[in-house]
């Protein structure tokens, strides 16, 4: 979520005729995505079988398709989709599929957006006002190597508290290197 990933393959969905001319043809299909999911583009280069005409029209998470059939095949539309899943989207990226030209709705899941980064602390007492408390432990996990890139700077803020001190910071498993540790405007960086 939040992060593109050239490892990552865009969702292909496939829609096929049951019985061929049952796509009428200038009625319209809709592909709709969650929110917090935005479609970028929609690639069918040599994947439209069957048909003699398809437009798309893309409204941020809906995809409006346009097809007109042969009439004499099964029209079939194999669609890749370029998505733009944003930060605070987590969880299983569903297409569903209505409109006029299919009848009743249709849903499948086209992907898993996961959090690249996930934040874990225990919750205890702070005594108010007064220096040196100690706070648990804050856990930071990466979904998958890597996320963490070399180079770039990860900040910590805790709204209302501020560090006294430099924290200890340390890498339980992996191998990430952490260097030039500093508290600067009330963020551990």
């Amino acid at each position: 979520a939040g992060r593109y990933d050239d490892d990552t393959t865009s969702p292909v969905v496939t829609l096929k005729e049951g019985i061929s001319g049952s796509w009428i043809n200038n009625r319209k299909a809709t592909i709709v995505f969650p929110e917090g999911i935005e479609v970028m583009d929609v690639n069918d280069a040599k994947t439209v079988k069957n048909a003699t005409g398809v437009s798309y029209t893309i409204d941020e998470n809906e995809v409006e398709i346009q097809a007109t059939s042969n009439g004499k095949d099964k029209l079939e539309l194999n669609l890749e989709f370029e998505l733009s899943v944003s930060p605070e989207f987590t969880g299983d990226i569903t297409a569903t599929l209505t409109g006029s030209a299919v009848g009743d709705d249709q849903e499948v899941v086209v992907g898993t957006a996961a959090a690249p980064v996930t934040v874990d602390a225990d919750v205890n007492e702070l005594m108010i006002d007064y220096r040196n408390t100690t706070a648990s432990d804050i856990v930071l996990t990466e979904a998958d190597a890597g996320v963490l890139e070399k180079g770039k700077t990860v900040s910590l803020y805790i709204d209302g508290i501020k560090f006294d001190g430099t924290p200890s910071v340390e890498v339980e498993s992996g191998d990430m290197k952490i260097e030039n540790i500093k508290i600067v405007d009330g963020c551990l960086r």
